[in-house]
């Protein structure tokens, strides 16, 4: 099983609004709600995918309780820490006539190191049937920048595999815990490393950098540039797929569910790019972040086309994990769907 962690979810709102512009009344076309937070993103992903997922995190009020409900409609297994204030929410406004996407978020309650202990107690009772752990998103005000570094750091002396996707100073900090995925995007990769990554190379060379200060897989999704994989192994780089995207929030989150359904299975570094890029091509597809289609996925991974970059030479790769070949290869023999 994959358990997610999201410690400040939200109430995702998406409001289709074609021609949006500030300073007008506007009635939207569409409006939808979806427990939010890139957590629960990447939990909705791994359900839909057929995978044992169960989330947890902080939740509360009257908002936390929609949420709560939310996830029991859809069948997503959680196990919630209640607190004090209310869970936040967080507005999309889709202008599908100009292809923008404009973001308002709110901060969420605000918790202390009490709450931080709380979980961590919470937290190991969870461990014994998870096998991968996800923690995604952003730390709720109050909460100490070393949140992630002690959480990662008690789940992998638990013996589970961790990945993360976060940013700033509380990603920072939990490099030294050594997750065995980081999945930052290229504005958090270049925050990280301290310079622009205008190009590919560049990317790839910060996530190189990224790779050996963890001893993992370090995953950047670099938008019209695709997304590139460094691991011990080597560098792999996927180029962004040709998609009519209609909303690209929760990409990246789709992209983390692929990476840990890659981790529950020990498959290689190939088919889970490969997997991670047809999700998040899956995910642009629809209004709202962290809504896939299974079939669409599948054809998408056909068309993927993961190119080894440099590392160990190919005899050794193929003696490891046999000829590496093109998207539908890979989906074949490596992305198939588990429900461990």
């Amino acid at each position: 099983m994959i358990l997610t962690v999201t410690l400040n979810p939200a109430i995702d709102k998406t409001y289709t609004l074609p021609g949006f512009k500030q300073g007008s009344v506007w009635r939207a076309q569409e409006v939808r709600a979806l427990p939010g937070g890139k957590g629960l993103n990447v939990t909705r992903v791994l359900r839909t995918m057929g995978v044992r997922v169960r989330a947890t995190g902080f939740l509360a009020g009257h908002n936390g309780r929609w949420v709560q409900s939310a996830l029991e409609e859809m069948e997503i297994a959680s196990d919630f820490v209640w607190v004090d204030g209310e869970t936040r929410l967080c507005l999309t406004i889709v202008d599908p006539d100009n292809r923008m996407i404009t973001e308002l978020r709110e901060s969420g309650p605000t918790l202390n190191e009490h709450y931080l202990e709380k979980f961590r107690a919470h937290l190991a009772s969870l461990l014994d049937q998870s096998k991968v752990v996800v923690f995604s998103g952003s730390l709720p005000p109050g909460l100490p920048l070393e949140t992630y570094r002690v959480l990662v750091d008690d789940v992998r002396r638990a013996g589970k595999r961790t990945v993360l996707d976060t940013s700033g100073e509380a990603f920072a900090t939990a490099l030294c815990a050594h997750p065995d995925i980081v999945k930052p995007n290229r504005a958090e990769l270049e925050a990280w490393w301290g310079r622009p990554c205008s190009s590919v190379a560049d990317a790839l060379g910060a996530a190189q950098e990224l790779q050996r200060k963890t001893g993992g897989w370090a995953v950047v999704s670099l938008g019209e540039d695709g997304a590139v994989l460094c691991s011990s192994r080597g560098v792999w780089h996927a180029p962004a797929l040709t998609v009519k995207a209609v909303n690209t929030v929760g990409c990246g989150d789709a992209m983390v569910a692929g990476l840990a359904m890659a981790l529950v299975e020990d498959r290689d570094e190939e088919a889970a790019l490969c997997l991670a890029t047809a999700l998040a091509a899956s995910n642009a597809e629809h209004p709202e972040g962290g809504i896939v289609d299974p079939a669409d996925v599948e054809e998408w991974a056909k068309k993927v086309r993961v190119a080894f970059v440099g590392g160990r030479s190919a005899g050794e790769r193929e003696m490891d994990h046999g000829t590496t070949g093109d998207g539908d290869r890979y989906w074949r023999n490596q992305c198939r769907v588990s429900s461990s």
